[in-house]
């Protein structure tokens, strides 16, 4: 018999309103699940990510394209192998980041990055995008150079994703502002099962 086309979802937000919190629960319900994240999923893509993070004077155009090498390997040999042999990936950022990071933060324009990112991916976009909405960061400390930004950077950040979760008819919005860890928790769950139903339903 064979496996099932599976599921791609990514989970998108800004800094610190509760991404790699929810990852870490959908874990425990999703638990035959890939879960990685962006830049990285293997040796090459951890590189470019450790390359992109320790240099902070390369342009915004070297590091729209550094994201896109680890882009094009990441789907090459982490979504697709996995998604066609019926699993679900579950990915915290994906060209949306670089959308509002480089696009928009950085000024290369949406349609720009947009327009190298799809190339670089080959048009392989998620079934579910989780949208964490929200302006405040729960964060606790900066992980890493993309965590130092201004109060202007942080507004900018917040009015981006909010601008392409209108764009793209794969996104799940979910407004962090006024829920809990479990409240978020149940809302993911509730529409990736709902789209799994789905693609059951499709296939039969």
């Amino acid at each position: 018999m064979e496996n099932k086309k599976g599921l791609f979802i990514a989970i998108e937000g800004g800094d610190g309103v509760g991404k790699t919190t929810l990852i870490n629960n959908l874990k425990t319900e999703y638990q035959e699940a890939v879960f990685t994240h962006e830049p990285g999923g293997n040796e090459f893509c951890e590189s470019v990510r450790n390359m992109i993070m320790s240099n902070t004077g390369l342009t915004k155009q070297t590091e729209m394209y550094l994201f896109c090498a680890s882009r094009a390997e990441f789907v090459d040999k982490v979504v697709l192998p996995n998604i066609n042999a019926g699993k679900m990936v579950i990915t915290d950022r994906y060209i949306y980041s670089s959308l509002v990071y480089q696009g928009v933060l950085g000024g290369l324009g949406v349609v720009n990055v947009l327009q190298a990112n799809q190339m670089a991916v080959k048009n392989v976009m998620p079934d579910v995008v989780i949208y964490l909405k929200g302006s405040k960061s729960f964060r606790q400390g900066k992980e890493n150079r993309f965590d130092e930004q201004t109060s202007e950077e942080a507004k900018a950040i917040y009015e981006g994703f909010d601008l392409i979760s209108h764009r793209f008819s794969n996104f799940v919005t979910i407004d962090v502002a006024n829920l809990n860890e479990e409240q978020v928790f149940k809302i993911a769950v509730k529409e990736i099962n709902d789209r799994i139903k789905r693609n059951n339903e499709i296939e039969k």
